[in-house]
C-alpha cells in the first residue's frame, strides 16, 4: 500500500483483530513523517448517526459548525487541508463492520461512496463546483475487518468504491 499514490486503489483492507490494526497503525506512523495526517475512526463507536458523526468530528477535528449530516460532512471533508494542511491522508476504521450498523444498509454503502468521492477529488486537486483548485493530495482509506467477515464487507462496498486489495499486517 502507498499511501502516497494519488491514483486508486484509495481503499485498502486489513483483516484482523484490533491488536492487529493497533500494529499496523503504529508501524505506519513510524514510517511516515509528520506531513501525513493518520487517524483511526473507531467502527465501535460508529453504530447510530449521532455517534457516526461525533466520531468523525473528533477524530479529524471538524470546525464548531459541522453540521453532523452528509452534505455537511462532505464538506468538511473536502475543506480539511483549511485545519489540517498535509501531504497525504489516511483514514483507517476499526471494525468496519460495525459502522452505522444501527441504521440502513444504504446509509453504510452511501458513508463509503462519499468517501470515495472524497479520495477521487483529493487525487485531483479540484472540486465539483469550486472557483479554485488545490495540490493534488494523496487520500486513502484502510478497512479493518475480520478475516470471516472480509468477502461480505468487499461484496458490498466494491460496487460504491472501486478495488478493495488487501494489505499485509506485516
Amino acid at each position: 500500500m502507498n499511501i502516497r499514490a494519488k491514483e486508486p486503489p484509495f481503499f485498502h483492507l486489513l483483516m484482523g483483530n484490533v491488536t492487529d490494526l493497533a500494529n499496523f497503525y503504529e508501524r505506519l506512523r513510524s514510517q511516515e513523517e509528520s506531513a501525513v495526517v493518520m487517524r483511526l475512526l473507531r467502527g465501535e463507536d460508529m453504530s447510530d448517526s449521532k455517534c457516526f458523526f461525533a466520531e468523525i468530528a473528533a477524530a479529524l477535528q471538524f470546525p464548531f459548525y459541522f453540521g453532523r449530516n452528509m452534505n455537511a460532512l462532505a464538506e468538511c471533508l473536502g475543506d480539511l487541508g483549511d485545519w489540517l494542511p498535509a501531504e497525504a491522508y489516511l483514514l483507517v476504521i476499526s471494525q468496519t463492520t460495525l459502522v452505522l450498523k444501527e441504521e440502513s444498509r444504504e446509509d453504510f454503502v452511501a458513508f463509503f461512496r462519499l468517501l470515495a468521492d472524497v479520495c477521487r477529488e483529493w487525487a485531483v486537486g479540484t472540486l465539483p463546483g469550486a472557483n479554485w483548485e488545490r495540490k493534488p493530495t494523496p487520500f486513502h482509506v484502510v478497512l479493518n475487518t475480520s478475516v470471516e467477515d472480509a468477502d461480505s464487507l468487499v461484496q458490498l462496498l466494491e460496487p460504491a468504491v472501486g478495488d478493495i486489495p488487501a494489505v499485509a499486517l506485516s
